[in-house]
């Protein structure tokens, strides 16, 4: 199992863009089975997703508020639908559920609802801000990995779930 981000689903918002590669990457870490992939680092892996795809999904809504986007209500519940599905099926696989039932999961929700969503509703909030905006919205959509690292630094390793890290991401500057 494999997700892919096209060239269709680029919004031309270079912030939005690199995020959403490493989702994908993050995501694909987990979908490929791994010698040692056992539940416990899944279920690591899933909860490290979850912290990127929600620190991801909050510089968004950031970013169409400052800008008054008019369907930002509408995209914001797309946001929680996500966090949701993510949340039960960390449930689900802490609850007995295969690592490679989760993996077939979150497969069919990253095809089924991710990639959909970027490829109509980010492309539609990104072509939107950028025809409405004076000013550049990239200083909202700070990298997310820089506010994991952060984190990491406050509360923790993070380090356990290296699994999903996308090469190159979270070196020291």
């Amino acid at each position: 199992m494999h997700v892919e981000l096209t060239t269709d689903l680029l919004t031309g918002t270079a912030a939005i863009d690199q995020q959403h590669r490493e989702l994908v990457e993050m995501a694909n870490g987990i979908l490929k089975p791994t010698p040692g992939g056992g539940k416990k680092r899944v279920i690591k892996a899933l909860r490290f997703l979850l912290s990127y795809v929600e620190h991801h999904f909050s510089a968004e809504e950031r970013v169409m508020d400052a800008a008054a986007y008019p369907h930002r209500e509408a995209h914001k519940r797309g946001h929680r639908y996500f966090i949701g599905v993510v949340k039960q099926l960390r449930r689900e696989l802490r609850s007995g559920m295969s690592v490679k039932a989760a993996r077939l999961k979150l497969h069919f929700a990253m095809q089924d609802w991710f990639l959909q969503h970027i490829r109509h509703e980010d492309r539609r909030m990104a072509l939107w801000i950028r025809e409405h905006r004076a000013t550049n919205e990239d200083h909202e959509l700070e990298s997310v990995w820089e506010r994991l690292r952060q984190a990491e630094a406050e509360h923790g390793s993070l380090d356990d779930v290296r699994l999903v890290r996308p090469p190159g991401i979270g070196a020291t500057k």
